[in-house]
């Protein structure tokens, strides 16, 4: 990994609650051609497992499995939340609320961003 040689001043938390963390991307598809993104629930497809942009079929990415998002949390917790932890006892971190709608989601993240200056 590159150095940068700069202290980390600010961190950018998203919290989410498992079930709907799992409910998000377990329900995404992506078509296999032009790479368009639906969500079985929220955002799905004219035709179940079509694509509405180019008629190609919808899949489901090898990783959005609920066993390799429970590995990935594994990950979370045993290399990334030490240094939210780490970060936070120092007030440096801007924890947003990402349970929100993903534009909420990110009108937080541009409004964090912009206090930083």
């Amino acid at each position: 990994s590159k150095k940068i040689g700069k202290p980390v001043e600010s961190v950018i938390a998203l919290d989410v609650d498992f079930n709907l963390l799992k409910e998000r991307i377990t329900g995404r598809r992506v078509c296999s051609k032009c790479g368009a993104i639906y969500h079985i629930h929220t955002n799905p497809s004219k035709v179940e497992g079509i694509c509405d942009v180019c008629g190609s079929e919808l899949k489901q990415r090898a990783d959005d499995t609920v066993e390799k998002l429970q590995q990935r949390m594994e990950e979370y917790e045993s290399s990334t939340q030490p240094v939210i932890d780490f970060y936070d006892q120092k007030g440096a971190v801007t924890h947003i609320d990402a349970s929100q709608k993903p534009e909420d989601v990110f009108n937080s993240i541009k409004e964090a961003l912009g206090k930083l200056g």
